[in-house]
């Protein structure tokens, strides 16, 4: 329950919000019907007992309309009594008074008549009876104030005037003060009138319904006048209890108990510290605040906020905490519960293409393949995940190859999955059999027991094709799969088969994400997909994630929130110069964590191209607790080092940083387009939830989108129901469309936060169209020639030739998309480019392309 103030003690945000409210349901039409409505049921509502009842649910009901734009909008008053000015704020520009103009209202401010004296007033609050008071009310101090305003509010359309909602509900509220003053005085229908227990035309609603005010909200009384009282109490449908239902063993959980605040004044709860009941040793419930103080202009539910640590799987824990309120005297005993459970596990299948695409240049840098990518992005994501999940790394080509069977992922499998990972070497014969991975996959995994979740991680840089052999592809072993499936394409969506992964990533629950074409500056993009994925499917939430340069002498700081719903954080650097970085956190207290710090919550961990600190949530640090507020990432380079380190290398060092967390408040973002072709829609959705329910605060959603030529924009989100927002662009360029997708908010309890999640688009020539069989003569013809366009010296060779290579491939992939090509590959080069030089290049690459041909 909310409470109605005068419009003078509205803040500037709460009047933009408001006038924004009314702009918004006149565009709608509600204005026009809610004057219509009035027009209509005219005599129904005035010159008789109904006025006052009828007038309540009337603007009862326009405020919920105002709410539907902006849940915290709250009709205000006009106490004409004491605001009777022309140019008094009420009639300002930055207020109601463009509406007399805008909406043609015909206002004649002052021209006829007078409002009403405080003198006035109070002697209708002193008549003893409701039939007394209400002609009183309605005669000297309602009409007067519709004919001093005039236009459209002196006739029986008066709601087409915004004002005419702030002059009723000081009527309503001069009405609350008279029941307040006489209390014993009831409500006496006139002849013919509706009585308390019948309804209001054109409502089902009664007089009785509404004859109690509190029953909609509280009022913000002038001085003088008499106060309704404060209650508090809980809500019906949330008892004062806390259930802690399955804390995962060595995980914080927090909980709240919600209190309905009935209330025009601040409110104090007082929090006792908790007492446990029953449970194992080591059982520990705590509050988190020792009082709170609840503004029910802001929010008009209290919340306890109480934490629990869980001990060991399967321990049942029983406490209660009391609960007072200051200013009512209520106190409650709110009990408490918990159980413990072991924690969420993951068993994950990370697929890796070992075609020999694979040894192609990467783009990264000179002399960089693409295995050299792999190789460096993959172990990372290995070295980070907790204990308690594990993963199976498998190479294909077209054949599956085990490198390591499930391990978990402790200390000593996360050295033994890395070894299988850099002992990963493409296939200079091999091909590319997808399918064949994915089944082979399955059958690893379909067996294990004990995980929470099951996944499987495709890289592949290719398009599916199995050459000499008969092999499954992607669509034959779809329906077999009954695991998460995620896929990344290494490349652009001409040298992939993107339809078929996203389907089939789609249809299990997971996403694909493509990387386009890596230059230096995409150094971590293949690192940076691997950790998300994996982040996702053991439960983790990105908080943030940049990445830049780091020079000699500088120190880096870069701020990330946490909030109270955060029950582990994991800061995660990846760098290409580890050993030369010096890396710490910072909490929102101050306190530094360093690798050397020894405390149980707090896990550093470092790798070949990583490290990381693992947070469980609070942090007891030198008598705080360090949990919710503003932290920090620092990053210098340790100039000692800087020399043997870099061995004359550049001497900077580049590093992206990820914040992810274990978190009752989860971003859930998902992407979908109308087609594959260029010109399709891109419809991008979040859903946001706090312990398992939509997010009740509002919050601001929007997308940083990279477009193919690296060109950026940014797309905002709309709500479209509880904790959903949605938006949608055109995807015009063929290519990858890169979508961060953000959110910015409060939690429950106020909180600060934010989530990112990173989503890609690709739309190509011929998306669309039924693609061709793996090994149509057309198909090979294309993977050919991109596959030449690839090679280095060729490339080269164009480009001093004033022949841009990214041109041709353009031009290769529309003319490919169009499944026309077939028959010798000279004579489709010569449809490409018409240089006799280019041509004996390119013949004399083909003889040496064996390689090619085999992809």
């Amino acid at each position: 329950m909310r409470c109605r103030r005068d419009y003078r003690d509205l803040t500037p945000a709460e009047k933009t919000r408001f006038i924004a409210a009314l702009h918004h349901v006149k565009s709608r039409g509600v204005v026009d019907a809610f004057a219509d409505l009035h027009e209509v049921h005219f005599s129904h509502g005035h010159r008789n007992s109904s006025f006052l009842p009828w007038h309540r649910e009337f603007i009862r009901r326009f405020e919920a309309e105002l709410q539907t734009y902006d849940p915290r909008v709250m009709l205000c008053y006009w106490n004409s009594s004491e605001d009777q000015s022309t140019t008094s704020p009420l009639w300002d520009p930055s207020f109601l008074g463009p509406f007399g103009s805008a909406w043609n209202l015909g206002r004649t401010l002052g021209s006829t008549g007078a409002l009403p004296t405080p003198t006035r007033v109070t002697a209708a609050l002193n008549q003893t009876s409701y039939p007394g008071f209400r002609p009183d009310l309605e005669s000297n101090v309602h009409d007067v104030v519709h004919v001093w305003v005039g236009g459209a509010m002196s006739g029986a359309r008066s709601p087409l005037d915004p004002v005419f909602y702030l002059h009723h509900c000081y009527i309503d509220m001069l009405w609350a003060q008279w029941q307040l003053r006489h209390p014993g005085a009831p409500f006496v229908p006139d002849a013919g009138a509706p009585g308390l227990p019948d309804a209001m035309d054109p409502w089902p609603t009664t007089v009785g319904d509404v004859i109690d005010h509190r029953v909609i909200n509280a009022y913000a009384y002038p001085a003088g006048s008499i106060e309704d009282a404060s209650h508090v109490s809980p809500p019906p449908s949330s008892p004062p209890s806390i259930t802690f239902p399955a804390v995962p063993a060595g995980y914080t959980y927090v909980r709240s108990a919600l209190f309905q605040v009935d209330s025009c004044e601040r409110l104090t709860f007082t929090i006792d510290e908790p007492a446990v009941d029953s449970g194992p040793s080591g059982t520990a419930f705590r509050r988190l605040d020792a009082s709170i103080v609840v503004d029910p202009h802001v929010e008009p539910t209290g919340r306890v906020w109480i934490s629990y640590r869980g001990t060991s799987p399967g321990d049942h824990a029983t406490g209660h905490v009391q609960v007072a309120c200051v200013e009512t005297g209520d106190t409650w005993a709110v009990p408490l519960t918990a159980d413990v459970v072991a924690p969420p596990s993951a068993a994950v299948a990370l697929l890796l293409d070992q075609s020999n695409s694979m040894n192609f240049d990467s783009g990264i840098a000179p002399g960089v393949p693409r295995s050299e990518v792999l190789r460096f992005s993959a172990p990372p994501c290995v070295d980070v995940l907790d204990d308690n999940h594990a993963v199976t790394v498998i190479s294909f080509d077209h054949d599956p190859h085990l490198l390591r069977p499930l391990t978990r992922a402790d200390a000593t499998g996360r050295i033994q999955l890395s070894a299988a990972i850099n002992s990963y070497a493409p296939n200079p014969d091999g091909w590319t059999a997808i399918g064949e991975a994915l089944s082979f996959a399955q059958g690893r995994l379909a067996p294990v027991s004990g995980y929470d979740f099951k996944a499987t991680v495709v890289l592949t840089d290719g398009q599916e094709n199995h050459g000499p052999y008969n092999r499954l592809s992607v669509t034959d072993v779809a329906s077999l799969i009954d695991q998460r499936v995620y896929a990344i394409g290494l490349g652009t969506p001409a040298n992939l088969s993107p339809a078929a992964l996203q389907a089939l990533c789609n249809g299990h629950q997971g996403y694909m994400l493509i990387t386009g074409d890596l230059n230096p500056d995409a150094y971590f993009r293949l690192a940076k997909y691997y950790q998300q994925i994996l982040s996702g499917v053991t439960n983790q939430d990105i908080v943030l994630d940049p990445e830049g340069v780091l020079h000699p002498g500088e120190v880096v700081r870069i701020p990330f929130r946490l909030t109270e719903a955060d029950i582990t954080a994991r800061a995660v650097l990846l760098t290409d110069h580890p050993r030369a970085v010096l890396y710490g956190l910072e909490t929102p207290e101050g306190h530094i964590i360093e690798p050397a710090v020894t405390d149980p919550m707090v896990e550093f961990r470092a790798g070949d191209s990583v490290e990381m600190y693992r947070v469980s949530l609070p942090l007891p640090i030198e008598d705080e607790q360090a949990h919710a507020g503003q932290w920090q990432a620092l990053m210098a380079f340790d100039r000692s080092d800087v020399t043997r380190a870099l061995r004359g290398r550049r001497s900077s060092a580049r590093y992206s940083l990820g914040v992810h967390v274990s978190s009752n408040l989860r971003m859930r973002a998902a992407l979908a387009q109308s087609g594959n072709e260029p010109g399709a829609a891109v419809h991008l959705r979040a859903s946001l939830t706090e312990y398992a329910l939509p997010l009740s605060s509002p919050a601001r959603v929007y997308a940083e989108v990279v477009h193919p030529d690296e060109a950026r924009s940014q797309t905002v989100f709309t709500p479209v129901g509880d904790g959903v927002y949605e938006a949608t662009f055109p995807a015009t360029q063929a290519g990858v469309y890169r979508c961060r997708i953000i959110a910015d908010g409060t939690t429950g309890r106020g909180t600060p936060f934010s989530r990112e999640q990173t989503l890609t688009a690709a739309v190509w020539a011929g998306g669309d169209r039924e693609p061709p069989a793996p090994d149509d003569p057309g198909a090979r013809t294309c993977r050919l020639l991109h596959c030449l366009l690839q090679q280095p010296t060729l490339r080269k060779f164009l480009q001093n030739n004033n022949i841009d290579p990214q041109e041709i491939m353009r031009c290769l992939d529309e003319f490919c998309g169009r499944a026309e090509l077939v028959g010798d590959p000279l004579a489709v080069v010569r449809s490409l480019v018409n240089d006799e030089a280019v041509l004996a290049v390119i013949a004399e690459a083909l003889g040496r392309a064996a390689g090619c041909a085999e992809e």
